[in-house]
Formats: structure tokens, C-alpha cells, sequence
């Protein structure tokens, strides 16, 4: 739940840079930038397989490119479900599409490095805690039983 959590914030945080940045992609208010994010995540997760199965044959023909036509529809059809995030043509969807792609990216490199590094905080105190341990272990190992000292 964490996870998907994190990556509908770096959906949405990449959408309001797209939106800032790209004069053909407009956000109205904040709900439809969160819900935009929302609708990002779902079309990506669910519609946009489909289509890259569907499609398979032309982006093989077309040695990739036609993926860009497949993300943009995807975008494009993201921005139907919300009202308050339009774009104005698909050109401006496959920049969008581009721009949150590499952002999202960023941001997720960003995030994971800091899951990394509050790993190896966490398995630092870990390792200590158990050296502490261990140490009043055997301080009580080290007494002598029958005088109490």
C-alpha cells in the first residue's frame, strides 16, 4: 500500500511540473491535479497494456516509435476522466506523456535512495541494539551466581 502510495505522489508531483512547463497541458485546480495522478496510474495500469498487446505488430514495424502514439492516446485518454486537466492536442499529450515519464523516473531514483539509505540507518541500529544486547548478556553471564556480584 506504501508503495503504491509513493507512486501516485510521483505521478502527480510529475504531472504539476508537466503542467507548469508545457503550455498545452492545463490543470485547473489542485483536485484535478490529484485526480489527474489518479487517472494516470489507473490508465496506465490497466488500458495501456492492453493497447501495447494490441499494437504490437506496428511498433514492431516502426521499430519502437509507435509507442510514443500508444502513450499519448493513453495520456490523452487519462485526461478524459478528469475534469479540469485537458490538453490541447495529442502532440502536446506525447510531450506530456515524455515529461512526466522522466520526472516520475527522477523522482522514483530520488525515493528509492532514500528507502536505501533509511535501510541501512535502520540495520545500523539494528546491529547495535543486538552488540548492547549482547554485552549485558554477557555481564550477566560474567556473575558469579551464588554471591549475586
Amino acid at each position: 500500500m506504501r508503495g503504491i502510495l509513493i507512486h501516485w505522489v510521483t505521478v502527480t508531483a510529475a504531472l504539476g511540473v508537466a503542467a507548469y512547463y508545457l503550455d498545452g497541458l492545463h490543470v485547473d485546480n489542485v483536485q484535478a491535479l490529484l485526480l489527474g495522478g489518479v487517472a494516470l496510474g489507473l490508465v496506465n495500469a490497466i488500458v495501456r497494456p492492453v493497447l501495447k498487446f494490441l499494437t504490437f505488430p506496428l511498433t514492431m514495424a516502426s521499430l519502437g516509435l509507435f509507442l510514443l502514439v500508444v502513450n499519448g492516446f493513453a495520456f490523452v485518454l487519462a485526461t478524459w476522466f478528469v475534469e479540469g486537466l485537458s490538453v490541447e492536442n495529442f502532440w502536446w499529450a506525447i510531450g506530456a506523456w515524455l515529461v512526466v515519464s522522466v520526472v516520475s523516473w527522477v523522482l522514483s531514483l530520488i525515493t528509492r535512495m532514500g528507502e536505501g539509505v533509511a535501510k541501512q540507518v535502520r540495520r545500523r541500529s539494528d546491529s547495535s541494539t543486538r552488540r548492547r544486547r549482547a554485552a549485558v548478556v554477557d555481564e550477566l553471564d560474567d556473575e558469579d551466581p551464588g554471591t549475586g556480584a
